[in-house]
């Protein structure tokens, strides 16, 4: 349980470390929570930095997750019997995730878990992964708007998840990690329904 617990707490240490935020005050001594619409995810940084500081934190964000899972979980894997290797991925996984969206390292402030959210999914099953960003993509070209095909694209992970995942337990993973997502996005619906939300598009 030590070893879990270690592991667990690591996660959400390096899920804390958002890519807006640090590169924002490394690059740009800035905090990119007061600029844009204020939110620390890639697509303000995107809109406020450009194109390079969206990418760079697209990746960044998206590598907490796939590394929680894939690699935090994994350490000392010799006297963690595979079951529980399993729902260690899945802790660690969730706790990345808490990290980005209440990072400690900024005041419990970070982005909304999309991009992080998509690095969990990568490291537990890459063909589901790119299913959900195939859906991310149409929808955003239909709607314009990336906070509606965020929010919307881990609810349908969640409804296909049950042909590819082991266990009920990580459907119902995949759900909190939606409902989360969708609840961080609600100042988007907002502005949506004032109009005042920008499009992406």
């Amino acid at each position: 349980m030590l070893d879990l617990g270690f592991k667990v707490a690591l996660s959400y240490l390096i899920g804390s470390c958002v890519g807006s935020l640090i590169l924002g005050r490394i690059f740009k001594k800035q905090d990119i929570r007061t600029l844009g619409s204020g939110n620390a995810g890639a697509t303000n940084a995107y809109r406020v930095y450009g194109k390079i500081y969206g990418v760079a934190v697209l990746l960044i964000d998206v590598a907490k997750g796939f590394i929680a899972i894939k690699y935090i979980a994994a350490l000392d894997l010799s006297i963690f019997p595979y079951k529980e290797y399993y729902f260690a991925m899945l802790l660690c996984g969730m706790a990345a995730f808490l990290g980005h969206l209440f990072p400690i390292w900024h005041n419990y402030k970070g982005g909304k878990g999309v991009a992080t959210a998509l690095g969990l999914v990568m490291a537990l099953n890459w063909k589901l992964a790119v299913l959900v960003l195939i859906f991310w993509i149409l929808v955003l070209l239909v709607s314009k708007y990336v906070s509606i095909a965020s929010a919307s694209a881990p609810f349908i992970c969640t409804l296909i998840s049950p042909y590819f995942v082991q266990t009920y337990f990580e459907i119902a993973w995949y759900l909190v990690v939606s409902i989360l997502i969708a609840y961080m996005h609600r100042s988007n619906f907002q502005r949506i329904r004032d109009g005042t939300e920008g499009k992406f598009l």
